[in-house]
């Protein structure tokens, strides 16, 4: 992924708060108990979309799918790789968040952001928002 690709994080009412906080930690940090999946299609991290050649109809679309019966689509949330890529942290000045592809039998387009491992807590949170200031644009 190039870093002028954009990347649309997909929104539905399952999500606690779409328009608030659509970034769980759970998602963007492994649980201490075991380690992070890396298999294709099924790794773990915040899953978002690449735009490629997508309208903003068909992510629109797609949050629909997503949400299935019982939630609703909500759009989706659009960052530049580039602008995810330079997030660094005030005591961790390293790139904080990468993305890798991670294709699906349903979705080739598919792809996971994660943080770097071993951030305390409030680390966490700053990673947290600085990746939802990140995605400023909403369909």
């Amino acid at each position: 992924m190039n870093d002028n690709e954009i990347v649309a994080r997909l929104l539905h009412s399952g999500i606690a708060e779409p328009d608030f906080d659509p970034f769980l930690r759970k998602d963007f940090f492994p649980p201490q108990d075991r380690e992070m999946s890396n298999v294709c299609g099924e790794a773990d991290g915040v899953s978002v979309v690449r735009r490629l050649d997508y309208t903003d109809q068909d992510l629109q679309q797609k949050a629909v799918e997503l949400a299935g019966e019982n939630r609703t689509g909500e759009g989706a949330l659009l960052a530049r790789a580039a602008d995810l890529r330079n997030i660094r942290l005030s005591l961790v000045p390293i790139q904080a968040i990468y993305i890798y592809d991670d294709p699906t039998d349903e979705e080739s387009g598919h792809a996971i952001l994660r943080g770097i491992e071993s951030l305390d807590r409030p680390e966490q949170e700053e990673l947290r928002l600085s990746v939802r200031l990140r995605f400023d644009q909403r369909i």
